[in-house]
């Protein structure tokens, strides 16, 4: 089973979840690369195949989701993530129902998700990202 505790990330000042969580943006005059924040190269979100795409709203994976980008999504190992509210643990559940999807012959199944709290859950049925 693999860890990440995300917590350490959060709490430098410089780090605010405003700051860390949010892509850097590129210089003009420069070849375009892959976003860093704290050594994590943020993933982009068009790794995934066109039918997950639209499940992320936005072009980059945060710094915690790309972190798990790989054991979530490309390995059938437990994972446990223990990041602050508001880090984006929702989107790696979804991203690990996207693995598991891809693994699974088309066909009818069901996945539950159970959520902490009532309006997390309102909300991702509405199809809103958190």
């Amino acid at each position: 089973m693999a860890a990440f505790q995300a917590s350490h990330l959060a709490k430098q000042p410089e780090l605010r979840m405003g700051n860390l969580f949010q892509p850097q943006e590129v210089p003009q005059n420069t070849t375009p690369h892959i976003p860093t924040i704290q050594g994590i190269s943020l993933v982009p979100v068009n790794r995934l195949p066109d039918r997950f795409r639209s499940i992320f709203s936005y072009p980059l994976f945060n710094a915690v989701q790309s972190r798990c980008f790989e054991p979530v999504y490309n390995s059938s190992n437990n994972l446990v993530v223990s990041a602050p509210t508001g880090s984006g643990k929702t989107a790696i559940l979804e991203l690990a129902i996207c693995a598991l999807f891809r693994e699974l012959q088309q066909g009818t199944y069901k996945v539950v998700y159970q959520a902490p709290t009532k309006a997390l859950c309102a909300e991702r049925k509405r199809g809103r990202v958190p």
